[in-house]
């Protein structure tokens, strides 16, 4: 891998639905189903395919809110995304940080095509045509 990331194939490969087995699902307004992967997928996918050197995260708050910037390089600056959560009613902390890193991670394109079909079915279908 080279010292960046230059290609857009490698930005287009952040984008890469997630095996089936990855996505959970939880309640949401309305008895939505809502899929949703874990902090831990955006970060193994960030190594995977930009690599653990090219990658980087920051958190900031603003007005009560935790905001993750996550960073590439890419051809040869730091460009930023980012994204925030308020805390959640479980681990509070720890959910506004796992989830704004989530969000952030969506700004890049992981794990996006989750939102699209829950928002438009209820419930997640994977792009090979397989129940998330």
């Amino acid at each position: 891998m080279s010292d960046e990331v230059a290609e857009r194939g490698y930005l287009d490969e952040l984008k890469d639905p997630f095996p089936v087995e990855k996505v959970k699902y939880r309640q949401g307004p309305g008895g939505k189903q809502l899929a949703y992967i874990d902090a831990r997928d955006v970060a193994d996918r960030l190594d995977e395919v930009v690599g653990q050197a090219f990658w980087q995260n920051r958190y900031t708050c603003v007005n009560g809110v935790t905001v993750c910037e996550i960073g590439l390089k890419v051809d040869g600056e730091w460009t930023w995304k980012s994204d925030g959560a308020p805390e959640t009613t479980i681990e509070a902390e720890k959910g506004a940080l796992s989830d704004a890193f989530k969000r952030a991670g969506v700004k890049w394109g992981i794990a996006r095509y989750l939102y699209d079909a829950t928002a438009t079915t209820g419930a997640a279908t994977h792009p090979t045509g397989a129940a998330a």
